[in-house]
């Protein structure tokens, strides 16, 4: 998954697929010692996965404690509330823009 995908989902969904990447990650491990993995690097791409989708959980966690009032959580009435054609400004973590 690319960053910008993981960025749009909610914090719900994000939990949820962090969840299916570490079961599937145990079961690929499972499946190492048992020798009956076929596809070796599946293991590297769920662990980039975990830490993509463990890092946008990080980066919201810390806008809402440094951002305060500004940040707004996304859920799936904020998403559903943007306009189209209207592009936020992504800013740093203490009001840069980049």
């Amino acid at each position: 998954m690319k960053p910008e995908e993981l960025r749009d989902m909610t914090d719900d969904d994000l939990q949820e697929q962090l969840e299916d990447h570490k079961k599937k990650l145990f079961e690929l491990r499972y499946q190492l010692e048992l020798r009956q993995v076929k596809n070796h690097q599946e293991i590297s791409h769920r662990k980039r996965d975990i830490a993509r989708i463990m890092t946008v959980l990080r980066e919201r966690e810390l806008m809402a404690q440094y951002a305060g009032d500004q940040y707004v959580p996304v859920t799936r009435e904020t998403i559903s509330k943007g306009t189209k054609g209207e592009t936020p400004r992504r800013r740093g973590l203490f009001g840069r823009n980049r």
